[in-house]
């Protein structure tokens, strides 16, 4: 997420877990936020940590999901039921150790 033109929360699947994908299978994609911890989620394991100590921004520029700033890097792909909520569906949090699970849905 960026705020200002700067990063603020720049979670990767290939940042300090081990998140990348390399296959043709779907896969269940997650970030969630609790509390300043933000945890990204791959098939249900935590996978990359961030902790953000501000005041809560507020975001009112343009949200990018599938691809990297204005248009380069594009993910090649595809993607189904795309889902914002603000709410912690998954229960849990975040770890610095990488630790947390949460239960993908089935259905």
């Amino acid at each position: 997420m960026k705020v200002g033109g700067g990063n603020i929360i720049d979670l990767s699947a290939t940042g300090s877990g081990n998140g990348e994908i390399e296959d043709y299978d779907w896969h269940h994609v997650a970030l969630k936020k609790v509390g300043d911890e933000y945890g990204l989620y791959l098939d249900g394991v935590q996978c990359d940590y961030v902790q953000y100590n501000a005041t809560t921004p507020t975001f009112a520029g343009s949200l990018y999901i599938g691809q990297l700033g204005t248009g380069t890097d594009e993910f090649e792909g595809n993607m189904s039921n795309i889902r914002i909520q603000k709410s912690n569906v998954f229960g849990g949090t975040p770890s610095v150790g990488l630790t947390d699970t949460i239960t993908v849905p089935t259905s």
